[in-house]
């Protein structure tokens, strides 16, 4: 499945409008934002001036608190009708693939990629081009979706019956990935990193954040 692929399927009108009236926004990323944000500040606090960049900022869900975090915000995405959603909250943003940004070396202080990890092609390279764009002393922040957990299971099925019935609804790339594995992309980029589970439903957590330095 092609990055073009995962590009259309966000460039449709209202994509998000369902989604956050929904009974899983207001519970599962409600709660989601409380841990993710509650990390963010227990590592770097609520500086102002350092500069974030968002990537895969999708329809803004944490560029707006970041922002509000007094963050100087940065974006990028592959859709331009998600970046149209946080515009009024950055300094700069690009559209545009993860794994090669028009960014600087050593430029930003913080970078975050929420639910992002899913839907790429080559995840080792968004971590090495992240890599590259962070300061020496800079921060990676970011989540997968655990393969072993008995609901992502679940989602694969969901999706298979989703395009029987031609459904539209499920992303064009949707992977999980081991804990294991997540270690591998880590190792050779950061020196530091830690690996916390989201959402421990039994028998095994439903995410992992990463936290890398």
């Amino acid at each position: 499945m092609s990055v073009d692929a995962v590009k259309e399927y966000y460039e449709e009108p209202n994509r998000w409008k369902w989604i956050v009236n929904s009974f899983v926004y207001k519970n599962y990323f409600k709660k989601q934002e409380s841990i993710i944000l509650g990390l963010i500040n227990e590592y770097i606090g609520k500086k102002k001036n350092k500069k974030l960049l968002d990537a895969g900022c999708g329809y803004g869900r944490y560029t707006k608190k970041f922002f509000e975090f007094g963050f100087d915000v940065y974006a990028v995405d592959l859709s331009e009708s998600m970046i149209q959603n946080v515009k009024e909250f950055c300094t700069d943003f690009e559209i545009s693939d993860l794994t090669s940004t028009k960014f600087e070396d050593n430029f930003f202080d913080v970078v975050t990629s929420i639910e992002v990890f899913d839907h790429l092609e080559s995840p080792e390279s968004a971590i090495q081009e992240f890599k590259r764009v962070l300061k020496n002393d800079g921060m990676l922040l970011f989540t997968i979706f655990n393969r072993k957990s008995i609901f992502y299971y679940l989602h694969r099925i969901l999706r298979v019956i989703f395009k029987v019935i031609r459904l539209n609804i499920g992303t064009p790339i949707s992977k999980g990935y081991t804990i294991e594995e997540m270690k591998e992309m880590l190792n050779g980029n950061f020196k530091q990193y830690e690996i916390i589970p989201l959402y421990h439903i039994f028998p095994t957590p439903l995410q992992y954040v990463a936290i890398a330095k």
